[in-house]
């Protein structure tokens, strides 16, 4: 079940609307009860203010946006990474004894089914799945086991270990990034910079009415959908720009159709 605060396009579009509607209905409120001949009269004053409280918070908004989306990308590669180690390890194993490849080859296979049914959902809610920890544990528990008897199997053995360290890590990378929201301090800042940016187009004295509600609602939309844009890629796991577990599915689809068979 996905997160019932999960930044969707249905939230989106209320953040956007919303705050269209507020700028719009400040700048109504302000100007039935000041004339736009009065504010005119304070334009330098206004306008030097605006010019560095804007140019503060749109480096501001800037900078987040872009950190949001590297740790979006960032996130969405290890999922990738990740696929590309399960399918080293289907692949590598295929070198041991008929029981030990096919008990090896279950336990990945039954990793990479815990981290897409149930992990895929933990993360969406902030957290990591039990059932894809004692999977994965379960792989080290087989290599364990083994005892390779030839330099070849020998070989191998050690590029599965590697391999199965590195997916560890991997998947402690991605479940860091799937906790790693933005501090609600920041989001304080990023709110308050949105609230004082907008309500200094209140004070502009545009004699043309409607061409003041069109530049504050203008704003604050642009505002509004670039916050909704922030909060969407600081949950990489849920919402509309989610990331999906494809790239695993698709190595499961593999194993399916006898793409890892490999000797026996």
């Amino acid at each position: 079940m996905e997160n019932a605060f999960a930044p969707g396009l249905l939230l989106g579009c209320l953040i956007v609307i919303a705050s269209v509607a507020l700028a719009v209905g400040g700048v109504a409120i302000t100007r039935r009860y000041v004339h736009f001949s009065v504010l005119k009269t304070d334009h330098d004053v206004a306008g030097f203010l605006y010019s560095n409280v804007g140019v503060v918070y749109a480096v501001l908004l800037g900078f987040i946006t872009v950190v949001a989306w590297e740790e979006h990308r960032d996130t969405q590669g290890y999922v990738q990474q990740e696929a590309v180690r399960v399918s080293n390890l289907l692949r590598d194993v295929g070198v041991f004894q008929d029981g030990v490849r096919k008990e090896l080859r279950l336990r990945v296979l039954a990793y990479g089914v815990a981290v897409v049914n149930d992990e895929w959902r933990a993360m969406a809610r902030h957290r990591d799945s039990r059932a894809a920890g004692e999977a994965y544990q379960k792989i080290w528990d087989a290599i364990y086991a083994i005892q390779p008897r030839t330099e070849r199997e020998i070989a191998f053995y050690r590029e599965a270990i590697a391999r199965l360290n590195e997916l560890g890590g991997i998947r402690r990378s991605r479940l860091l990034s799937s906790q790693a929201l933005i501090p609600p301090l920041l989001w304080v800042l990023l709110v308050g910079g949105a609230v004082i940016s907008i309500g200094f187009t209140f004070m502009f004295g545009a004699k043309n009415r409607w061409q003041h509600f069109l530049a504050a609602g203008s704003l604050a939309g642009l505002i509004g959908f670039v916050l909704f844009l922030i909060f969407a890629l600081s949950s990489p796991f849920s919402g509309s720009l989610s990331i999906s577990p494809e790239a695993l599915e698709s190595v499961l689809r593999a194993w399916e159709r006898g793409a890892y068979a490999g000797p026996g």
